[in-house]
């Protein structure tokens, strides 16, 4: 059984996977299909590019970990399908009980995730009267 199908761990948030997720996924659907399923953080290995770049846009992290720690999150989560995890992205772990992990995660992402400019649409509207007047000055 898929563990999205499995009852157990309906509504669970986080997504434990291997290496290259979202390899040949470029396409912005793929990093909507999991933030529409509820998937808040991707957690895995190593990431598609492209597939990052696009959870990043709709403000979904995806964090590498080594794979001997990737094993031991999702031998946690194996135990126990509603075991907590958490995430923090400025003290870089993901932690569940007594489980403590590093996490990497790009800087640029990392300060962007942090401080909410990931949605570049609330960005630039923010900052409308500001383009306006630059506008304005253009030839």
């Amino acid at each position: 059984m898929h563990p999205f199908d499995d009852p157990g761990r309906r509504g669970a948030n986080i997504s434990l996977t291997n290496r290259n997720f979202g390899c040949g996924s470029s396409r912005e659907h793929a990093a909507q299909a999991l933030w529409r399923w509820g998937i808040a953080v991707v957690v895995g290995e190593s990431f598609g590019e492209i597939f990052a770049d696009n959870c990043v846009a709709i403000g979904v992290p995806c964090l590498r970990v080594a794979r001997e720690d990737i094993a031991r999150l999702q031998d946690a989560g194996d135990v126990d399908g509603w075991r907590q995890f958490a995430v923090d992205l400025e003290e870089k772990t993901i932690r569940s009980g007594d489980l403590v992990v590093d996490i990497d995660v790009s800087d640029g992402a990392r300060v962007r995730l942090c401080d909410g400019t990931w949605d570049a649409t609330t960005v630039l509207l923010e900052a409308s009267e500001a383009i306006e007047r630059t506008a304005s000055r253009l030839p």
